[in-house]
């Protein structure tokens, strides 16, 4: 006797209770490939190899391939890629000045995607997104008020704070192109991907002597991203996922999974050991709570506010303390233990101190788009970070500025000043109330409140890499397209 169909299935378009149509053999062979090559070179140290193997086997695919279903897993391959090339990018001196603009490239074409396909999004959606990037858009405006900087170098730091919107939008471009289950594939296995290849190449390049730094008397390493932050960032992501989906009013993965993605996340934190893990865990648990309890925007002022009271909160403890993180003896066995933790938090506490000073003396715009952080002109940065009383400190210098992009609610003080902090708060609000609006599963909303919480200890929304890792995933799951069962244990 023929099944009837019951509950969720019933209403179900025809083509998702068929299940998603089989990846052609050839995508398959590509990524396997891809994956292979990729792998291998990275942990050879031959980036610019990978990179280019990663990209040819992608295109690739794309040119031929028959069907949209494939092209559009190329373009997942493509994003997923993205953040590995230009995490080398950014952290290599001489590399191909194509390589250093993949990034760009990658969300330019998600900008133009989310224009054409904005309309996809429900319409509360759509109009507390519109809202949003008015903001967003109102925010840089208030910098460029500012006389510091010319018009070329504003535009290009606007671009640079603005362009991690194209992951909405090729996130977007693929709900049209892809079924809801094969949406939820594709974002599971990018999510747990990412982490599983970090966990390996670092416990590979560790055990062949490449270590980057030693944590809590643990040695971690590069990883896939060529730095631990952003493998730190994919571990707490694959975590994300599990977390989020367990909260979720529909959630699209098996127990089984759930529990998968958490452990090959915890352990690619595990081989990193970074304190923007723990931040981004932590704002998920919180948004879950409010989601129960408060609506879409009120969620938003919350999670708004995070970044705001950790800044105040360091600015607190740094003005009480004559040594920021001496709150033990030398000599102690905790001391080690504090120094690892704050390793950086001097140079952030400064930044948001010089940020402060700027906005001070620029009231209500700032300094000016691309004199703090923004790594555009050299000699304008060194001339705003002399007049904050910075220039001195080691990580601020012109013959070492490491640290000049560490904060980025700092930057945002210190170039727009208090207006457009103040309006960029109203955009964070809205746009985790977007993404609350627009998606019933967690994750979309879960991503923006970890970027949105380690945004005072890293350069979050400026950076191509660090955004594409923590929002691809969440982006894919944006748009409501049919109701997509669990995946079934593989």
């Amino acid at each position: 006797m023929a099944r009837m169909a019951t509950g969720n299935e019933a209403h179900r378009p025809a083509d998702l209770r068929r299940g998603p149509p089989a990846v052609p053999g050839r995508v398959g062979a590509v990524a396997l490939t891809v994956a292979i090559v990729g792998g291998v070179a990275v942990l050879a140290g031959t980036a610019p190899t990978a990179a280019a193997g990663v990209v040819l086997g992608i295109l690739a695919t794309a040119v031929f391939s028959a069907s949209d279903h494939a092209r559009a897993l190329a373009g997942v391959l493509l994003l997923a890629s993205a953040p590995v090339i230009g995490g080398f990018a950014d952290v290599t001196n001489d590399v191909p000045a194509a390589l250093r603009l993949f990034d760009d490239a990658v969300l330019a074409g998600g900008v133009a995607l989310l224009a054409f396909n904005a309309h996809l999004l429900p319409p509360e959606a759509r109009r507390l997104g519109g809202f949003a990037l008015a903001a967003l858009v109102l925010s840089e405006l208030a910098g460029v008020a500012a006389a510091h900087s010319g018009p070329l170098t504003a535009l290009s730091a606007a671009w640079q704070d603005l362009r991690w919107l194209g992951i909405f939008g090729w996130g977007l471009w693929l709900a049209s192109s892809l079924s809801a289950d094969d949406r939820v594939r594709c974002a599971y296995f990018v999510a747990v991907g990412w982490a599983g290849l970090t966990a390996v190449i670092s416990v590979a390049q560790v055990a062949l002597g490449m270590i980057e730094e030693y944590r809590l008397s643990i040695p971690t390493a590069a990883g896939l991203f060529s730095h631990p932050v952003p493998g730190s960032l994919a571990g707490v992501m694959a975590i994300t996922f599990a977390i989020a989906d367990h909260q979720s009013e529909k959630p699209v993965l098996t127990p089984h999974q759930r529990r998968i993605a958490f452990f090959v996340g915890l352990a690619a934190v595990m081989v990193t050991l970074r304190f923007q893990a723990i931040l981004v865990v932590g704002a998920v648990l919180l948004l879950s709570l409010l989601r129960r309890h408060a609506g879409p925007v009120a969620s938003g002022v919350v999670v708004a506010t995070i970044p705001i009271l950790i800044t105040g909160s360091l600015l607190a403890i740094s003005a009480a303390t004559s040594q920021f993180g001496v709150i033990a003896p030398a000599d102690s066995a905790s001391s080690a233990v504090i120094r690892d933790v704050t390793t950086h938090a001097p140079s952030r506490v400064r930044l948001s101190q010089g940020a402060l000073r700027l906005a001070g003396e620029q009231v209500p715009f700032g300094w000016g788009l691309g004199t703090y952080g923004s790594g555009l002109e050299s000699a304008l940065e060194s001339e705003a970070f002399q007049s904050a009383g910075l220039l001195g400190f080691y990580g601020f210098r012109d013959t070492g500025p490491d640290y000049r992009s560490d904060n980025f609610v700092a930057h945002v003080l210190a170039e727009r000043g208090y207006l457009g902090l103040g309006l960029w708060f109203l955009a964070l609000v809205l746009l985790v109330a977007t993404a609350l609006a627009g998606s019933r599963h967690l994750l979309p909303a879960a991503a923006l409140a970890g970027v949105v919480a380690t945004s005072p200890f890293g350069p979050a929304f400026k950076s191509a890499p660090y955004m594409m890792i923590i929002m691809f995933v969440g982006a894919l799951l944006l748009y409501d397209a049919g109701e997509p069962e669990p995946l079934q244990d593989q």
